[in-house]
């Protein structure tokens, strides 16, 4: 009986362990994913303009919306990716044309700053920064 709940009690341990170490699934030295961000982003023709992403996270995925202004225009869309070590994401447009965003970003703490390309924009590439709101 007692080698039965030595093995019950260990268990329980690995259970709990592995509980705590998914929780953190979408963090990056303590600070979540998961939130709203706004900040600039900068073109590779030298314009800038406001980026908004509000993100939510489960496990590795990563989805929400976005918005941006750039040169007086409103765009929005959704949100689709993965974070690791590095943050992967596609920012698909709400309206036609359909060309999406993908962005490759790095989180630190409150910042989240990378860089964003798509084949078939006025804002083709550039970069970005962003902080935790």
């Amino acid at each position: 009986m007692n080698a039965r709940r030595h093995a019950t009690f260990v268990r329980l341990i690995l259970i709990g362990s592995a509980v705590l170490a998914l929780s953190g699934c979408g963090r990056l030295f303590g600070t979540s994913l998961a939130g709203t961000w706004s900040g600039t982003f900068t073109s590779s023709t030298g314009g800038s303009g406001i980026l908004l992403l509000d993100l939510d996270v489960a496990g590795e995925s990563v989805s929400g919306t976005w918005e941006s202004s750039f040169t007086g225009a409103i765009i929005n869309g959704s949100v689709t990716g993965l974070v690791d070590e590095l943050v992967v994401l596609q920012l698909t447009p709400a309206a036609l044309p359909d060309c999406p965003y993908n962005v490759v970003a790095t989180h630190e703490r409150t910042k989240l700053s990378g860089t964003y390309s798509s084949a078939c924009v006025l804002t083709g590439s550039g970069n970005f920064s962003l902080e935790k709101k």
